[in-house]
C-alpha cells in the first residue's frame, strides 16, 4: 500500500518551470494529482499500487540522501521526493544532479502516467 507520495521538480529558466505530483486518497481510490508548468491532471493509480510498491524498493537506498552537483551553466534544477509504502520510507532531494539509477524513478513516473 502507498501511504504518501510527493514529488517536486523546479527548473530555473527565464520562463521558469515547476512540476509536482501529490498522492490523494478518495473513496477507496488512489490518485496522483499532477501540476506540470500550469497544466493540472489527475491519474487514478488504484490498480497500479502493488506494482508501484515493488518498483519503489529499487530506490530505497536513496533515503536521507541529497544529490548535489553544482552546474556552471543554466538551467539549474532542484527536486525533492518523499514516498511512504508498507516497506519503504524515502525522503531525498537534489540540486543539479540526479541520483544513480534515476531511471528506476523515471520508470515509476512513466508507469503512473506522470511523465
Amino acid at each position: 500500500m502507498i501511504y504518501g507520495l510527493k514529488y517536486t521538480l523546479k527548473i530555473w529558466t527565464e520562463k521558469g518551470f515547476c512540476q509536482y505530483a501529490i498522492l490523494e486518497r478518495t473513496d477507496n481510490h488512489l490518485y496522483i494529482n499532477c501540476y506540470n508548468n500550469g497544466k493540472i491532471s489527475r491519474k487514478d493509480i488504484t490498480d497500479k499500487t502493488d506494482c508501484i510498491c515493488n518498483m519503489v524498493k529499487h530506490i530505497s537506498h536513496w533515503n536521507m540522501r541529497h544529490y548535489n552537483e553544482p552546474m556552471e551553466w543554466l538551467p539549474s534544477f532542484d527536486w525533492t521526493l518523499h514516498i511512504t509504502t508498507d516497506d519503504v520510507n524515502i525522503y531525498c532531494s537534489g540540486h543539479d544532479n540526479d541520483p544513480p539509477e534515476s531511471e528506476y524513478f523515471d520508470n515509476i513516473l512513466r508507469f503512473t502516467g506522470i511523465s
